[in-house]
């Protein structure tokens, strides 16, 4: 597993960043509260997800190891990943995910 990058962020997308790692770039979908944070040139430090399916592997970035620990958490629940990321990887319908944004019950 890929568990945290630093790099220099080298584009910018609706939905992700590319991180120049030493010369290799790689594409992380972040949420857009963290993409509205970057800029072109900045350095940052990732904690990271890598998600290997059939259609291809994505790389998911998070401010906090907490928020990527809330995600992992979600990944056990059946289908709510999938209604958070929706069709675009980038969680477009929520702003962050962590401890702060996300209330679980003793249920």
């Amino acid at each position: 597993m890929i568990s945290e990058l630093r790099g220099t962020v080298s584009g910018i997308a609706a939905d992700s960043v590319t991180l120049d790692i030493h010369g290799v770039g790689l594409q992380v979908y972040v949420t857009p509260g963290l993409l509205g944070g970057l800029s072109e040139g900045m350095e940052v430090h990732l904690f990271t997800r890598l998600m290997v399916k059939e259609d291809g592997w994505n790389l998911y970035g998070f401010r906090l190891h907490e928020e990527r620990a809330c995600f992992e958490l979600l990944l056990n629940v059946k289908g709510i990943v999938s209604s958070l990321w929706g069709s675009c990887p980038g969680l477009s319908r929520r702003t962050s995910i962590g401890p702060s944004s996300t209330r679980m019950s003793g249920r």
